[in-house]
C-alpha cells in the first residue's frame, strides 16, 4: 500500500479544507442563510418579538419602527426589535426576555431595542442589544449575554450576571439649520388657441340696374320693377331679356353641435386626496399634484392649464399630455393656491374644455403631544435621571426636518432653546423651576410651516 507524506505547508492546507467543509457542513444542516450573517435583515419583514413589559410603576410609552408617535402601553404588552421606550420622570419599569432575564428601567429613562447575529460552534444566533439614549438600567441576565450600547460606550454582560449600569449622556447630534426658500410654479408662458366657430354667412340681396334712360334706376331685389314695353327696349336688350337669369348666390355655413365639457376628477397629492399635510393613516414623503380627468372620446391630446386667476388670458404652466392626468411639482412640495381647467384637441381642429376648478394646499405645523398644554412636572430631589423631561409632537408628511423653540416667556421674545430635529422628540435638559413654553414647526427643502399653537408647562422640584 502505498503511502502519501505532506510537508507543512500541504498539512496546512488539508487542514484549512477540512474546516471549511465542516463549517459549510454545519450552516447547510442549520438550514440559515448566509446573507443573514453578513447584511443582517428579515426577508419578511416582521420584527422579531424582543419580550413584554413585567412591571411598571407610572407610565410608560412606546413607538415602533412603523409608528408616528409615542403611545402608552400597559403591563403585560409585547415588545419587539426596534421598539423606542420612555419612562416618566415618576416612573420605574422592568422588562423581561424570552429566556427570563430582565431589564430594570429607572425614571427618564429612553432605551431602543435591538438584535445583532452572533456566529458560534451551536450556529448562528441573535443576541439581545440595548441601546440607551438616556437613563440608567439594570440588568440581571440568565441565559443569554446582553449588550448595552450608547453613543460612546459598549457594555457586555455574561450569562447569569447581575449588573446596573449608569450610561453616560447621549449628546442630542446638531442638525445642520435648512434655508427656508419660497415656493415658486416654473412659468413658462403661452397661449391657447381660442375656440373657433363657423359663422353664418348669406350674402346681401343682389341690386338690378335697369337702364331705360340717360339716369339709372338702382332698386333692391325686394322693390318692385316696373314693366317698361318690349318695342321701347333696344333690341340688345330684348335679346337679353329672354336668356334665363342665374339665381342669386346664397353661401351658408352651419355651425356645429355645441361639445361637451372634459370632466375633471379630484387632484391628488402624494397620491392621496389631500388638502394639507396633515397625517391621516401612512406617513408620506414624496409629493407631488396629480390633474386627473376622465377620457375624452376622440381626444389626439390634452392641455393642462394652471393660472394665478380664474379668468387669466396667461398660464403660469401648461403641459401637453397623451393621457388622462398629468403630473406637476414633483418632489418639491407647494402650498397656497392656483386655478386649473383641461382642455381636449379633437380629430377635426375643434377643442373642447372643461369648467375652471380651484385648489389649495396647506402646509400646516405639528400637534404637539406630550407633555400637555399647562402640565405641571415635579423633579426628584436626587438621582441621575431627575433633571430630564420629554417634549414630543405628532409627524407631518413631507416633512424633512422640525424646528422647536422654547421659551420662558410667552410671546417668545427671548428664545432658551432652539434646535433643528429629524425625529418628533426632543429631551430637555437640567431645566430650572419656572414656567416654560415651547413651539415646533415642519421644515422642506423649499418651504416651512407656520409655529404650532404654544404649549407651557411648569417645573417644580419635589
Amino acid at each position: 500500500m502505498r503511502k502519501f507524506k505532506f510537508n507543512f505547508l500541504e498539512s496546512l492546507l488539508v487542514l484549512f479544507g477540512v474546516l471549511l467543509f465542516s463549517v459549510s457542513t454545519v450552516i447547510y444542516f442549520i438550514d440559515y442563510p448566509i446573507r443573514y450573517l453578513f447584511f443582517d435583515f428579515n426577508e419578511n419583514n416582521s420584527r422579531t418579538l424582543f419580550g413584554h413589559l413585567e412591571n411598571q410603576t407610572g407610565g410608560v410609552k412606546r413607538q415602533g419602527v412603523d409608528a408616528t408617535e409615542f403611545e402608552k402601553i400597559e403591563r403585560g404588552s409585547q415588545l419587539y426589535e426596534m421598539d423606542v421606550l420612555v419612562v416618566g420622570s415618576n416612573t420605574t419599569a422592568t422588562l423581561k426576555l424570552e429566556d427570563g432575564s430582565t431589564i430594570d428601567l429607572a425614571a427618564s429613562t429612553m432605551v431602543r431595542l435591538a438584535f445583532h447575529n452572533e456566529i458560534s460552534f451551536g450556529g448562528i444566533r441573535k443576541a439581545v442589544e440595548l441601546n440607551v439614549v438616556a437613563g440608567s438600567v439594570a440588568v440581571k441576565t440568565r441565559k443569554i449575554k446582553l449588550v448595552v450600547k450608547n453613543q460612546n460606550h459598549q457594555y457586555t454582560i455574561i450569562p447569569n450576571t447581575r449588573q446596573s449600569l449608569s450610561v453616560p449622556k447621549s449628546e442630542i447630534s446638531k442638525q445642520a439649520q435648512v434655508p427656508v426658500l419660497s415656493a415658486a410654479i416654473q412659468i413658462e408662458p403661452s397661449e391657447i388657441e381660442s375656440e373657433k366657430e363657423l359663422p353664418v354667412a348669406i350674402a346681401p340681396p343682389p341690386i338690378v340696374k335697369v337702364s331705360p334712360s340717360p339716369t339709372p334706376l338702382i332698386l333692391p331685389v325686394s322693390a318692385p320693377l316696373p314693366s317698361p314695353s318690349p318695342s321701347l327696349l333696344p333690341l340688345k336688350a330684348r335679346i337679353n331679356q329672354l336668356k334665363p337669369k342665374p339665381s342669386p348666390s346664397v353661401r351658408i355655413a352651419i355651425k356645429a353641435a355645441p361639445l361637451k365639457a372634459v370632466q375633471l376628477l379630484p387632484l391628488m397629492v402624494g397620491g392621496n386626496l389631500n388638502l394639507s399635510n396633515s397625517l391621516d393613516r401612512k406617513l408620506l414623503s414624496h409629493f407631488d399634484i396629480e390633474v386627473r380627468w376622465q377620457k375624452y372620446p376622440g381626444a389626439i391630446d390634452y392641455k393642462v392649464w394652471l393660472s394665478a386667476t380664474a379668468d387669466a388670458n396667461k398660464p403660469l404652466l401648461e403641459k401637453i399630455v397623451k393621457s388622462n392626468n398629468c403630473l406637476f411639482n414633483k418632489d418639491k412640495v407647494y402650498a397656497g393656491h392656483f386655478f386649473y381647467r383641461v382642455f381636449a384637441r379633437l380629430k377635426d381642429g375643434r377643442m373642447a374644455n372643461s369648467t375652471v376648478e380651484k385648489f389649495s394646499f396647506k402646509f400646516l405645523p405639528p400637534l404637539l403631544t406630550i407633555p400637555k398644554d399647562n402640565a405641571e412636572v415635579i423633579l426628584k430631589a436626587a438621582g441621575v435621571s431627575k433633571d430630564r423631561i420629554l417634549l414630543t409632537w405628532k409627524k407631518t408628511n413631507f416633512t424633512q426636518q422640525y424646528e422647536i423653540e422654547i421659551s420662558s416667556d410667552n410671546q417668545f421674545r427671548v428664545i432658551s432653546i432652539k434646535k433643528t430635529l429629524k425625529e418628533n422628540y426632543f429631551i430637555l435638559i437640567a431645566p430650572k423651576p419656572g414656567f416654560y413654553w415651547w413651539r415646533v414647526r415642519g421644515y422642506t427643502t423649499e418651504l416651512s410651516s407656520s409655529f404650532s399653537a404654544p404649549f407651557s408647562f411648569m417645573i417644580k422640584n419635589k
